[in-house]
């Protein structure tokens, strides 16, 4: 597996405070079978300064653990539109990773991701079913007509959120609004319960409800895909598709 949302870069944000505590994070994920991981700190002016610098003197403290490590940095959509010309993007692909903050999306939230996007970025939107709510189903379709990805939780499949936004991620999944899942782990303490970073969890819990199909695409596949630069896979309308296998599964 490949993690695309990981917070392990050590004392910029809300992550992992510690070098030490960065460790225990990969070796988590190790543990888990996730072999690439996507260093995502949250973007700040002092991050953006600092970047380059701040990446390889935590590549050098990691004493060269047996994991592949990519650049990559998860935007607010305003700090992503005042920084077009030079966005960190996951692993120097043309994918960005981006959260709103809202909790509510505008006509002109779509409009300015729409032109993020016409800059020639691939926008992937971070954990929407922990931003969202039923009702913006609507315009969650809309994004995803102008071609913008979604990243679900593994914690979210998992139930770690509570049981809405885990209701809230099926129906995305369900609606084949989603491409990716990552951890979007953020410390050690708060990733050392029994699932872990959750993600072996939430494969497996996806294989056993979508599929094994889609839960390779979801956390592998596509991942894959974000890393070497390729068009993501999509996984459909599962609830479209289990309707019909329902009438037809017996002919």
């Amino acid at each position: 597996m490949i993690d695309l949302h990981c917070h392990l870069m050590p004392n910029v944000d809300d992550g992992a405070k510690t070098l030490d505590e960065a460790r225990e994070i990969i070796k988590l994920a190790q543990k888990e079978g996730i072999k690439e991981i996507c260093v995502t700190p949250h973007f700040s002016d002092s991050v953006k300064a600092n970047y380059n610098n701040l990446y390889e003197e935590f590549l050098r403290g990691l004493n060269n653990l047996d994991v592949i490590l990519h650049k990559g940095c998860e935007y607010t959509l305003d700090s992503a539109l005042y920084n077009t010309d030079n966005l960190i993007t996951l692993a120097n692909s043309d994918y960005v990773l981006v959260e709103l903050k809202d909790g509510y999306i505008y006509e002109y939230t779509i409009n300015q991701l729409y032109n993020l996007r016409m800059k020639g970025y691939l926008i992937i939107l971070a954990h929407p079913e922990r931003t969202f709510i039923d009702v913006d189903i609507r315009k969650l379709k809309k994004l995803k007509d102008y071609e913008i990805y979604f990243q679900i939780t593994a914690g979210s499949i998992t139930g770690k959120f509570g049981d809405k936004v885990k209701k809230y991620a099926f129906e995305l999944l369900e609606r084949g609004m989603c491409e990716i899942v990552s951890s979007d782990a953020h410390s050690a303490e708060k990733t050392t319960s029994k699932h872990g970073l959750n993600m072996q969890e939430a494969y497996k819990v996806v294989s056993k409800k979508f599929g094994g199909d889609v839960a390779d695409i979801l956390f592998i596949d596509n991942p894959e895909r974000v890393i070497t630069n390729k068009p993501l896979l999509s996984i459909d309308n599962l609830h479209k598709r289990g309707f019909l296998s329902k009438i037809f599964g017996g002919m």
